[in-house]
């Protein structure tokens, strides 16, 4: 069912923010078709649960370009400060070209453990984009009320579109 839908205006921002997030479905479901002003071919799409910026947050990384190797990557509980979900496009990336990210937050309102997270998505670059898939782990029980996704590096720019369900 949806919950919510963000359409970036004129200007864009840096953070879209989620809030009083039903606790009534099992999953939380995210699409995300972004693109950041950040001087880069790509950026970071990151998802803060409860706005919570402590170091509790882990994860998995496989993503590859179409040309080599897929590379893997993780990252360990104590050292983010957010879910990594994806790279989106950058400012430099092909003009007009938006990444696509889907975001599944698993058992989000229980409180008996650990929440995780599983992205798929990727961007084009004219030919040297990405593609990946992310997992993740926020060692905390709470429940998840609200969720930032931010832009890692400038602002959302205008047109990016963002919606949240819940799945039963």
């Amino acid at each position: 069912e949806s919950i919510a839908t963000v359409t970036v205006g004129a200007g864009g921002t840096t953070t879209i923010t989620f809030n009083d997030i039903p606790q009534t479905y099992k999953n939380l479901h995210i699409r995300v078709l972004g693109r950041s002003t950040g001087a880069y071919t790509y950026s970071s799409l990151y998802v803060r649960p409860n706005s919570v910026s402590t170091t509790r947050y882990s994860y998995h990384s496989l993503y590859g370009d179409g040309t080599s190797a897929a590379t893997a990557g993780r990252g360990t509980a104590g050292g983010d400060t957010s879910w990594i979900a994806q790279n989106i496009s950058g400012d430099t990336a092909t003009a007009n070209n938006f990444g696509s990210v889907i975001v599944d937050i698993l058992d989000y309102a229980n409180t008996n453990k650990y929440k995780t997270v599983r992205t798929l998505g990727g961007f084009d670059a004219n030919g040297s984009g990405e593609q990946g898939f992310f997992s993740g782990l926020w060692m905390s029980t709470a429940a998840v009320t609200s969720i930032d996704l931010i832009a890692a590096s400038g602002n959302w720019t205008a047109d990016s579109q963002f919606a949240l369900y819940g799945i039963a």
